[in-house]
């Protein structure tokens, strides 16, 4: 590219640029195939997780489906790449940094049909988040444990269910 910049030689024959087009679209080829693989490995691993769950066993697949929708749990068919036109139609529809987001999601996803599962099956179960903190001693551990032990007891006395 330099080189078409110094030498002014875009309109020269052959066509400079098409090199270069070219490595872009293999690049952005693989970006896009990359991110997708990503994104395969991802969902299958939050499904197994899924699929440990004991509730999740419990609903049918009608129930699993409807819950894998709202919690946007979703297999994505691999994007059409094979062209130029197909590959700057796949990025058009989801860019790179948008499969980087959706992977980035599946964890939390996965928790949110957890807990759709769980609710569906004990409605009044209760959804507890444990603070994010740094522990440094044994002590502050055991406080910190000490803490969430007493949340979980409160909800529990109360008769609701609890899912960390």
């Amino acid at each position: 590219m330099q080189a078409i910049l110094t030498t002014r030689s875009l309109l020269v024959d052959p066509d400079p640029v098409t090199p270069l087009v070219s490595q872009l679209v293999e690049v952005l080829r693989s970006a896009l195939q990359g991110a997708n693989q990503r994104y395969q490995k991802g969902f299958k691993e939050q499904m197994e997780k899924l699929d440990q769950v004991e509730a999740w066993q419990k609903i049918n697949p009608s129930q699993r489906q409807m819950i894998l929708i709202r919690s946007g749990l979703l297999e994505v068919s691999a994007p059409i790449v094979g062209t130029e036109d197909d590959l700057l139609s796949a990025l058009d529809t989801q860019p790179v940094t948008a499969w980087e987001n959706l992977i980035a999601a599946l964890p939390a996803r996965c928790s949110q049909a957890i807990l759709q599962v769980v609710k569906l099956l004990e409605p009044e179960a209760i959804k507890i988040s444990p603070k994010p903190v740094t522990l440094r001693t044994l002590a502050e551990t055991d406080n910190y444990l000490a803490d969430l032990r007493s949340e979980i007891k409160k909800h529990l006395d109360n008769g609701n269910p609890v899912v960390l």
